[in-house]
């Protein structure tokens, strides 16, 4: 069920060739829906020759493109997506690069945003930036257990079965979902609340990716 703010749509076009009238089409396009429809629509977009060549397509750590191109939970809207030979492709590897990626990009929001030019007007915008980021790390961790989950509930069901949690962490996590059910019910005038909550989050997100680092691949023997 779509939750306001949260839901979105993820497109990905592939295109033969390179227009330079796409992107503005496409970005245009999408600001059209959100206002028609009240959902964000995240566009990926690709062109042939981008997945062509097998190096190119090892690249690739966005989980809707790698998705994509394993045929997974895919639905093709229109024309028709042909089979890739994915010989070789290390999807383990892409999830190890895409966390690094990840984690580089959460600390310099911290950085930037938290701990440096913090504004308590956007106290909202940057929770909503970093519980994505969270969820995110968290669904891309679970693929190295050979787990495809979506966020946000089934991600925690399945991060709950692996033992791995600090109580506190727990509850954490399920603090973090039912903020994000109940969004427009957050008490902006609460900055202490704010601010405490993005250091839990902070050191969580620490922990949680060394361990990944450090446990998954032993993990991933025994799941």
């Amino acid at each position: 069920m779509p939750i306001r703010y949260w839901s979105d749509i993820d497109l990905i076009i592939i295109f033969k060739d390179y227009n330079f009238l796409l992107t503005k089409f496409l970005g245009d396009l999408a600001k059209r829906l959100d206002r028609k429809y009240k959902i964000r629509i995240d566009i990926n977009l690709v062109y042939k020759s981008d997945i062509d060549l097998l190096f190119r397509r090892k690249k690739y750590c966005s989980s809707e493109i790698m998705n994509a191109l394993n045929k997974r939970n895919v639905k093709v809207l229109y024309g028709s997506l042909d089979s890739i030979a994915l010989d070789e492709f290390n999807e383990k590897d892409a999830v190890y690069t895409y966390l690094n990626v990840t984690m580089l990009i959460f600390r310099r929001y911290y950085v930037e945003n938290i701990h440096n030019d913090f504004d308590a007007n956007k106290c909202k915008i940057y929770l909503q930036r970093i519980i994505r980021m969270v969820f995110s790390i968290l669904r891309s961790s679970l693929r190295l257990l050979d787990v495809f989950v979506n966020p946000y509930d089934d991600t925690l069901t399945e991060i709950k079965k692996l033992n791995i949690l600090f109580p506190n962490e727990q509850d954490l996590l399920e603090k973090i979902i039912n903020i994000r059910i109940n969004f427009d019910a957050i008490d902006t005038t609460d900055i202490d609340m704010f601010m405490n909550l993005f250091s839990d989050i902070e050191m969580f997100v620490e922990r949680y990716v060394i361990l990944v680092f450090k446990n998954f691949q032993s993990l991933a023997r025994e799941v």
